[in-house]
Order: C-alpha cells, then structure tokens, then sequence
C-alpha cells in the first residue's frame, strides 16, 4: 500500500502480503505467496515439506527459505519483458554452495542460465554471505 509508483508493475512479493487478504497460516507455511501488483502472478509451492515459512515481524513479515528445498514457483506465465528491474531484500544466512538460488526466470522446459536469468550464492559454500551470482 505504500508502494509510490506501481505503474509497470509485473510482480511484487511482499511477505508482509504474503497470504494476500487471507490470514497467513498457523504454521505459517507459504502454499501460495500472493503476487501484490495486482497481475495475479502467484507463486506457489503444492509439496507442504519445501514450502517456506512466513514468519510475522512487528508490522511488517519475513519469508524464510531453508536453502534446501524450499521454493516457490509460477509457471507458464506467457509474458515477455524487453527490460526489467529487479529488487530483492534478502538476508542469507550462509551458503552450502552449488548455486543455491534467489531468483530465477527462464522460458519453459529450458534451463534459467541458458534462456533467463539466475540470482544465486554462487558454487562455493560460505558460513557468510560472500558472493553474489548473476
């Protein structure tokens, strides 16, 4: 809601309006983290064992991925973006290497790093966050 621009807006994942105008879950496991830009381009996560945990934090939220098989996902979304920026607030806790992943876009049935884009910790494991891969 305090977003100031929203115009061209694609996607925006906010783990404060993660469960959209649903209260978020008890356990706080995140099956669907609502898309906040109004594009409907939720993500989701059917497995309940990687699904990451919307955890309250005063009034805002945070998403936590356990970095082993947490993820969520939207596909066959049928969209192509000339130009785009991305934001991401993210505190990595460590790295176990082999390119453990933030982001990624890639067209379907092919890999993120051979038609997309790939935000990731890189190959090398880290008890810090050291390196960032684009």
């Amino acid at each position: 809601a305090r977003l100031p621009v929203a115009a061209g807006l694609e996607l925006w994942l906010d783990a404060a309006r993660a469960s959209g105008t649903t209260p978020p879950p008890h356990d706080g496991k995140l099956e669907t983290w609502f898309d906040a830009s109004g594009k409907g381009r939720h993500v989701r996560q059917p497995n309940p064992a990687a699904r990451p945990t919307r955890l309250p934090a005063g009034r805002s939220a945070v998403v936590r991925f356990d970095g082993l098989d947490d993820h969520l996902r939207a596909v066959e979304q049928r969209t192509t973006l000339d130009a785009f920026t991305v934001f991401v607030a993210a505190v990595p806790r460590q790295n176990p290497g082999g390119f453990r992943g933030v982001l990624a876009f890639n067209a379907a049935d092919q890999r993120d790093y051979e038609s997309g884009l790939c935000l990731d910790f890189g190959p090398n494991p880290s008890a810090r966050f050291a390196e960032f891969n684009v």
